[in-house]
């Protein structure tokens, strides 16, 4: 990856924090309490609605074939399709087509799934992904998914060629490793 592209993700993400840290700041200031607290309590809602979100969230299988997997398949072949333009996304153009393995998902904090995929064509770059889910409180339901993010991972540890990914995928075909 270009120095110039990193540079530009680290600025982002330092911008993100600053704007998530300065809407805090003023929240807090308005309403005379501390920032910190904010950003814990804002954390502290999300984790009770992942509660909601992930409820059915049983087995191995749940986490690798729900909507959060398909939305991000889908935001993938829409930008590659030229249905949608994502800016973000464009520098990997090259790399993000054709089919992705599953390496990791998880709750993200602030709401939705964080999922970790290797393309199959370019199974060097692991890449993170962000999809968030709204909930509505009352119904206790998800009502709607939206991606938020895909970048090159910080810590691309895991390295498995094409051949061993689809190996694995044919070991455990009950699970859906490979979208």
């Amino acid at each position: 990856m270009k120095k110039s592209t990193l540079l530009i993700y680290a600025a982002l993400m330092v911008m993100m924090i600053m704007v998530i840290s300065c809407d805090s700041e003023t929240n807090a200031a308005q309403s005379g309490t501390d920032s910190t607290a904010v950003i814990v309590n804002e954390a502290a809602v999300e984790e009770g609605l992942n509660r909601i979100r992930f409820k059915d969230f049983k087995e191995d299988k749940d986490w690798l074939d729900n909507e959060y997997l398909r939305t991000l398949r889908t935001h993938i072949d829409d930008f590659n399709s030229g249905r949608i333009k994502d800016k973000s996304l464009e520098p990997y153009r090259d790399k993000i087509y054709g089919p992705f393995a599953i390496y990791n998902s998880k709750p993200a904090v602030f709401g939705g799934l964080y999922i970790s995929v290797v393309f199959l064509y370019h199974t060097e770059i692991v890449y993170d992904a962000w999809v968030y889910s709204a909930v509505d409180e009352k119904k206790k339901k998800v009502t709607g998914y939206s991606f938020k993010y895909m970048i090159p991972s910080q810590s691309n540890e895991r390295n498995l060629s094409k051949e061993q990914i689809l190996e694995v995928a044919k070991e455990i075909p009950e699970l859906k490793l490979i979208w």
